[in-house]
């Protein structure tokens, strides 16, 4: 069923109209020329219907906006066969002409039958107003001359207001220069033709010499014009390609770069659409392809960019030529090559072009250019010449483009992750806040606990692995609309919108759950590839409009609020004002831990190990003080976590080193050498240039490497067992002792403690201190010590407070005890006190040590 618009209603009374019109004027006119020439009548209608043929092939062209408007040297003509033919035979020869000139272009029934309408109606009105202003039979004067040019531009100008009146019926309104761009030109055109058809007719009405003149003056015409429009075509085409290289200058990205410029490429070459397609591929995709791999640039007559992806289409012979070939494509509306005409039909385009974009651009795209603005008019060779031309320097602009919004995108993400970095999240969080400035809303601080070991130990790769799994479960568990982004190391934020209290906190808690679960980081060695790590996450929360307006202080709380967490281990914090006073403290701290470094502040305690056999003290363990101005003497539960957060692990482990091995150095002159044990951190031992550094501290003081004991983690050992062997070896090869420290609390493993370069196992106090009222512990104490010396390896208990656990790590063959039993860390003098109060050292007796040990530590309480 047929749905007639009200647009075509409108056309077709206007085209009745003119009809009415033109068959009245033609009966008012009656059926004498006004100047008749001594010629067959039949001779002039078939001369001026194929001059009015050749006339509509003869165009000028003239875009407005989407439409395409066509001026004529019917106009000439027109005057001409106006004055010299009689009305009916004028208009019918008109009508003919037309006919024949629409089915030759191929035009719509609609079009063609508004345009006979036209055409009847102006060459009617022509001939009417020729008859009443110009008496049949007058020669032509300068007043009858002027008569014509007022008519006949009368008629022009009604006709090109019917132009207007259906550019506003397809288009919209018209502004007033819309209406004067349209009817000037045609006013000056109309005058020009008026006046070269009364030279015309005045040279015939002369004689043969008069029609071989008219003859010569039309061909110059004809031949100038000609000239004259390639000129001005190809002055347009400079400015317009000027205006299109200078029109995607200072492009941010592909999108507006696009829209700039497939408009422009759309109004050059009067086209309806547009599209650029852009591959993402080096090569042309596979046909089992599943994803869309195309991303699409789509300008249509609106002017509206539409983007999209698609899958390579491998049954398009001309996309596929054109990417595999580089050929330029077209595709005229009057082409006759079968292919052709299959390929716009299958596309529904009347006529087209193809062209690949240039492979020096380092780009892999096409650009299609479809349906040629005007009924008639279609793409030619030089359009195809043109859009070559304009491709080259489209795809120069693309990849400028490009490499801009892959700066901008890299200054504001984070490389590793791809989430927004610190500056995207200020950027983008800070536009959001100004945005909504009353919305309600949470800003969440995010700090992974221990991740310096995992990444101090495992190595870089494997934290990075961890970070980037970290961020894609964060990504997954929050809705696109909240801002995620990596602040660096092992912090995240997570700007929430539209979220109370209790929401943020639902969020943190729901975050720290995802986190929980085991990761399996990929790492260099086999026997870790089924390595599990085990990840916490203390988070800060600053809430607005409460906390502040502005981004900034929103992080600076948030990271109160964060340590806060951390420190009470409650996983997450909400920021409080009280808060405040806490994060500046900390703040503070770190800042006076570089002065504590550089002016001296750490001291060392020393608590000593005794050998279980003998009750000899032979070795101390160093642990780290510092004497603060204003606060006193701080232990490293008040400060270890500031020195690991502020970087400063390794450098003040170097001055632990060189304050111990000063004290060794005095202890060996005093005629007491203690072997002293320091522990290190997994951040110091990752330094492989630490045993030349630790061996040149030994040989300046003139200590012997069998004075310095360096403890270190179970952790680090089982986390990167090649490094770990590495550096160890290079440490024990030059006579320095390694320990394990808290043994049984890391993930244990034989093969560890057979392969690496280990002396002793110091087992956790965990252990030591329920030992006598847990059986099953009791136990794992004695597999333990007999695991150790079935390894050749010294055991060590740490955390001994009772008389008790003394009595029975003894009778289970423990090598050496420590603890508040035996004595708490004393300040070396302190420390050399209760040295000299304990049995000879040169000296032990086997026999009576525990004894004698027992009663002088009884006699001490």
């Amino acid at each position: 069923m047929f749905r007639i618009t009200r647009l075509a209603l409108v056309t077709g009374a206007l085209s009745a109209a003119l009809a009415t019109g033109a068959v009245a004027m033609v009966r008012l006119s009656g059926d004498q020329p006004v100047s008749p020439l001594p010629l067959p009548s039949t001779a002039l209608l078939l001369t001026f219907g194929v001059a009015f043929f050749l006339a509509e092939r003869f165009q000028v062209n003239v875009e407005f906006r989407r439409q395409a408007h066509t001026f004529t040297p019917a106009g000439v003509v027109l005057v001409v066969g106006a004055l010299v033919l009689a009305p009916v035979a004028f208009v019918a020869s008109r009508l003919a002409a037309a006919v024949l000139s629409f089915a030759h272009e191929r035009m719509s029934v609609a079009k063609t039958t508004y345009n006979v309408a036209a055409y009847a109606f102006e060459a009617a009105a022509d001939a009417y107003l020729i008859h009443v202003l110009l008496t049949p039979g007058q020669s032509l004067d300068l007043r009858s001359a002027a008569v014509l040019v007022v008519a006949m531009a009368t008629v022009d100008q009604v006709m090109s207001a019917l132009v207007l009146v259906m550019i506003r019926l397809h288009n919209g309104p018209l502004s007033r220069q819309d209406v004067l761009d349209v009817l000037l030109p045609a006013l000056v055109l109309s005058v020009f033709s008026t006046i070269f058809a009364v030279a015309i007719v005045i040279l015939v009405a002369e004689g043969l010499l008069g029609a071989v003149v008219v003859t010569f003056l039309v061909g110059i015409s004809a031949v100038g014009y000609r000239a004259y429009t390639a000129a001005r075509r190809q002055h347009q085409s400079l400015s317009l390609v000027h205006e299109f290289v200078t029109g995607g200058v200072g492009a941010q990205s592909v999108d507006s770069l696009a829209q700039e410029l497939l408009a422009r490429i759309r109004r050059l070459l009067r086209a309806t659409a547009v599209e650029l397609a852009l591959h993402e591929s080096d090569a042309v995709p596979s046909p089992d392809a599943r994803t869309g791999d195309v991303l699409t640039l789509t300008l249509g007559e609106h002017d509206v960019l539409e983007v999209g992806h698609q899958r390579f289409d491998h049954e398009d012979w001309v996309l596929v030529r054109a990417l595999t070939e580089r050929e330029p494509f077209l595709a005229p509306r009057t082409s006759k090559e079968p292919s052709e005409q299959q390929w716009l039909k299958r596309h529904a385009f009347r006529d087209a072009m193809m062209v690949a974009l240039p492979a020096s651009s380092g780009l892999r795209g096409t650009l299609l250019v479809v349906d040629r603005l005007g009924e008639t008019a279609t793409f030619e060779d030089e359009d195809l010449t043109l859009l070559q031309t304009l491709t080259g320097h489209l795809a120069v602009a693309l990849r400028s483009a490009r490499l801009v919004q892959r700066l901008a995108h890299e200054a504001t993400h984070d490389s590793l992750t791809g989430l927004a970095n610190r500056r995207g999240l200020s950027t983008e969080g800070q536009a959001r806040l100004d945005a909504h400035p009353r919305r309600r809303g949470a800003l969440l601080l995010l700090d992974l606990d221990k991740f310096k070991e995992v990444n101090d130990s495992l190595g870089h790769q494997a934290g990075d692995q961890l970070l980037v799994e970290i961020g894609a479960r964060l990504r997954a568990e929050l809705p696109d609309t909240d801002v995620l982004a990596r602040l660096g190391g092992d912090e995240f934020a997570v700007l929430l919108e539209d979220a109370d209290p209790e929401q943020a906190a639902a969020v943190a808690e729901r975050l720290r759950t995802t986190l929980a679960h085991p990761f399996t980081p990929v790492v260099g060695s086999s026997a870790l590839a089924s390595l599990t790590l085990h990840t916490t996450v203390s988070i800060g929360i600053a809430r607005f409009p409460d906390d502040g307006p502005e981004l900034s202080g929103l992080l600076r709380k948030a990271d109160i609020a964060m340590y806060k967490a951390k420190v009470s281990g409650t996983g997450y914090h909400v920021y409080d004002d009280v808060d405040h006073d806490d994060g500046a403290a900390r703040l503070r701290t770190m800042d006076e831990l570089q002065s504590a470094i550089a002016e001296g502040q750490f001291v060392l305690h020393y608590q000593p190990k005794v050998d279980l056999d003998t009750g000899a003290v032979h070795s101390v363990e160093a642990l780290t003080r510092w004497e603060h101005p204003t606060r006193g003497l701080l232990h490293p539960g008040d400060f270890i976590d500031l020195v690991e957060d502020a970087g400063l692990m390794r450098a003040m482990t170097r001055v632990v080193l060189a304050i111990a091995l000063d004290q060794a150095a005095r202890w060996r002159a005093d005629g007491h050498p203690v072997s002293i044990a320091v522990n290190l951190s997994a951040s110091s031992l990752v330094d492989e240039g630490l045993p030349d550094e630790v061996f040149t501290m030994l040989s300046v003081r003139g200590v012997p490497a069998t004075d310095l004991q360096l403890e270190i983690t179970e952790d680090f050992l089982m986390a990167d067992r090649d490094r770990a062997r590495k550096i160890l070896s290079r440490l024990r090869t030059g006579g320095i002792r390694i320990s394990i420290d808290d043994y049984g609390t890391g993930y244990s493993s034989l093969s560890y403690l057979r392969d690496l370069p280990v002396d002793e196992l110091k087992l956790d106090r965990s252990f030591v201190q329920t030992m006598t009222d847990d059986d099953h512990a009791a136990a794992l104490v004695a597999s333990t010590i007999s695991l150790a010396h079935s390894l050749g390896l010294r055991m060590v208990a740490e955390g001994v407070e009772t008389l008790g656990a003394y009595t029975e790590l003894t009778r289970l063959g423990c090598d050496e005890a420590q603890g508040y039993f035996i004595s708490k860390p004393l300040p070396a003098a302190r420390f050399e006190s209760w040295l000299r109060r304990q049995p000879v050292l040169e000296q032990p007796v086997q026999s009576t040590g525990y004894r004698r040990f027992v009663a002088k530590a009884v006699r001490a309480v």
